[in-house]
C-alpha cells in the first residue's frame, strides 16, 4: 500500500508540474486513490483473505463490540490486522478501517 500511495503521489506531481507536495496533496491521494472501492489491496484482504468468520469479527470490531470468535480473533491478529489498544481490539492500519467503514456493505 505504501508503494500505491508514493506512485500515486509522484503521478499527481508529475500530472500538475509540482515538485513539493503538501499534506493537502496526501490528503487528496488518500481520499482519491487510497480509500477508493477499487483499491484491489483492501479488496484482497476482504474478498480473498477473510472468510466468513474473519468478516464477522471485522465487523464486530468496526461496531466497538469485542469479538466473539477467538479462533478468528487469533488469524487476524496473528496476520497483523488487528491490534489490542486500550483494551478495546481495533483495525491495525486506519487506512483499513477507513475503507471498511466507508465500503463494506457494498461487498456483501
Amino acid at each position: 500500500m505504501i508503494q500505491q500511495i508514493c506512485s500515486e503521489m509522484v503521478n499527481l506531481a508529475n500530472r500538475e508540474g509540482k515538485r513539493q507536495m503538501t499534506h493537502d496533496d496526501l490528503n487528496w491521494v488518500l481520499d482519491q486513490k487510497i480509500v477508493d472501492r477499487e483499491n484491489l489491496t483492501i479488496q484482497i484482504f476482504w474478498q480473498q483473505f477473510c472468510a466468513d468468520r474473519d468478516k464477522a469479527t471485522v465487523k464486530q470490531i468496526l461496531a466497538g463490540q469485542t469479538p466473539t470468535d477467538n479462533i478468528s480473533r487469533y488469524h487476524l491478529e496473528q496476520h497483523g490486522y488487528i491490534v489490542k489498544d486500550n483494551n478495546a481490539w481495533k483495525i491495525r492500519v486506519p487506512l483499513f478501517d477507513a475503507w471498511l467503514g466507508k465500503y463494506i456493505e457494498t461487498f456483501e
